[in-house]
């Protein structure tokens, strides 16, 4: 089941000849990195175990009213934008109350719908942000002994699954003109998420320890706005934290931060993640603007070299 079309469209642009032209075959080992083990059977971060939106098998239901398969339906306070995740018996949220003065993490028992928690994140002082974007917009993301999220300008924060506050890192006044929105990404040891603004702070993509918060390693971007999540892909012999937002497509070494390649050609508003297959990567400008079909790897600007098509 895919929920959306991306994955259709994929399939009718990406021809042999422009997969040939750049030396990849259907089979090239380029995929984004999946949950494997225990995570594999829940939906724990934004676009669920494939990071793509898709999951295997079938019969799953598809209709809903106020009361066709509805098994328990329960009011959240405040505002937010943000998915649901879920891991086993939890179902975690974000909410933003008070105008956006108060951000928390809410879990909800997946059985019944009873609220289990709502922890506060320590705030200061309101982001910005637009009429329909809210306070809370990140989704979070867990590995099934924290729960992560981001909330703008109050920062990134960790919490156990009893609801207590486990580290909080605040992470500079951001000064986006539409408010936050990217969501955090878990690999490995660390969290990832980047953060394009006007503010002082300077606009930066970072890896914080997912035990203490700590930042691992962090680098300066000259992007002002973008609302994108970032994906880490499996490029066949290394791995690339990609990147997509203005004007520039970019990948990092997920390790050490270091920045791998470039590809140009985004619009000024980005918001989608990518998605992967067939060997690419697939970064949609929205706002009318194009969709890039990218093959990983590479060093430096490879707009010339490694786009195989561009919509």
């Amino acid at each position: 089941m895919t929920t959306g079309g991306i994955g259709s469209l994929v399939a009718v642009l990406v021809g042999a000849g422009a997969l040939a032209s750049l030396g990849l075959s259907a089979g090239e080992p380029v995929a984004l990195i999946p949950i494997d083990g225990e995570g594999s059977k829940y939906w724990s971060r934004w676009r669920g175990p494939s990071g793509q939106g898709a999951v295997a098998g079938t019969n799953y239901v598809d209709t809903w009213s106020d009361t066709t398969n509805v098994k328990w339906k329960v009011p959240v306070a405040g505002r937010g934008h943000s998915s649901p995740i879920v891991w086993k018996e939890h179902l975690f949220l974000t909410t933003a109350t008070d105008g956006g003065a108060k951000v928390s993490m809410l879990a909800y028992r997946t059985t019944d719908g009873a609220l289990l928690w709502n922890t506060t994140v320590p705030s200061s002082g309101v982001e910005h942000t637009y009429h329909k974007n809210s306070h809370a917009s990140a989704t979070p993301v867990t590995d099934g002994q924290r729960v992560y999220a981001s909330f703008g300008t109050h920062g990134l924060a960790a919490f156990d699954f009893s609801g207590k506050l486990v580290w909080h890192q605040k992470i500079g006044d951001l000064n986006n003109y539409h408010g936050s929105a990217g969501s955090p990404v878990l690999y490995k040891d660390r969290l990832f998420i980047f953060q394009d603004h006007g503010g002082p702070s300077g606009s930066f993509v970072a890896a914080f320890s997912a035990r203490t918060g700590e930042v691992i390693w962090k680098k300066d971007r000259s992007a002002g706005v973008g609302w994108g999540t970032p994906i880490v892909i499996d490029a066949g012999d290394h791995d690339e934290l990609v990147v997509s937002s203005q004007q520039r497509v970019y990948a990092y070494d997920p390790d050490t931060g270091a920045e791998l390649w470039t590809v140009r050609g985004n619009t000024r508003e980005v918001i989608p993640t990518p998605v992967v297959g067939h060997g690419l990567v697939f970064c949609s400008s929205g706002r009318a603007g194009p969709t890039l079909a990218i093959k990983p790897g590479g060093k430096g600007d490879v707009t010339d070299t490694h786009v195989a098509w561009s919509s």
